[in-house]
């Protein structure tokens, strides 16, 4: 079985990694294409684009053709996956969150934390299409992805587990962090509803993986 990923930073290969050996996968499973000019392209135009998404949806066909799973990685590019929705082996990680996240709210609002300010649109539609009917936030960390950028991972971390605490103790029903990046802060939160995308949809691919493979042996 056979998992590949397509980031927009290099950092998201370590965190996938990490995640995989949580989620019990063996080693090898995953492969990792970095593709950071995808991010700085819509960084830089505000959002997605015609001409980014034709760009990460050629990429991620093209991975599709030797990977039983495709991840797409980068919650700004998100959209692009939606073009290859028919194929179920293509996966925006940010999907599995949002539906976790619906799941595990137990009655209180769903607060969503963002740290690229290009990540609120696609995130906040996303969201509000899994649960379109539950109560729901999404914040952008005030100079959090100025920090990731500058390499300050500590402080990017200290700042989005100060939020995240915060809003668990406002009421929230759970905390979810948008970007794959972010996962590294629920290290420093003990609250069992924080949920990070890399864990979700790695969680929920090895599982459908391990099903059918198991089905066809």
């Amino acid at each position: 079985m056979k998992i590949a990923c397509l980031h927009t930073a290099q950092s998201n290969v370590d965190v996938f990694e990490h995640a995989a050996r949580e989620v019990g996968i063996p080693a090898g499973t995953l492969s990792h294409q970095v593709m950071p000019h995808l991010l700085a392209q819509a960084e830089a135009a505000g959002g997605m684009t015609p001409e980014i998404e034709k760009e990460t949806i050629a990429a991620l066909a093209e991975l599709r053709t030797d990977a039983d799973v495709v991840l797409l990685t980068c919650s700004t590019l998100g959209s692009a996956a939606n073009y290859l929705a028919q194929d179920p082996g293509i996966v925006r990680v940010d999907l599995a969150l949002a539906q976790e996240a619906a799941a595990a709210r137990a009655g209180g609002p769903v607060v969503v934390l963002c740290a690229a300010p290009t990540t609120i649109k696609p995130t906040a539609a996303l969201f509000r299409a899994v649960a379109p009917n539950a109560p729901l936030a999404v914040e952008l960390i005030p100079g959090a992805w100025d920090a990731f950028k500058a390499g300050q991972l500590e402080a990017y971390f200290a700042m989005i587990a100060e939020r995240a605490q915060q809003a668990l103790d406002e009421g929230a029903g759970c905390v979810a962090l948008a970007q794959a990046s972010m996962a590294g802060a629920k290290s420093r939160i003990t609250h069992p509803k924080v949920l990070t995308s890399p864990h979700s949809a790695l969680h929920r691919e090895w599982t459908r993986l391990q099903s059918i493979f198991g089905a066809q042996a």
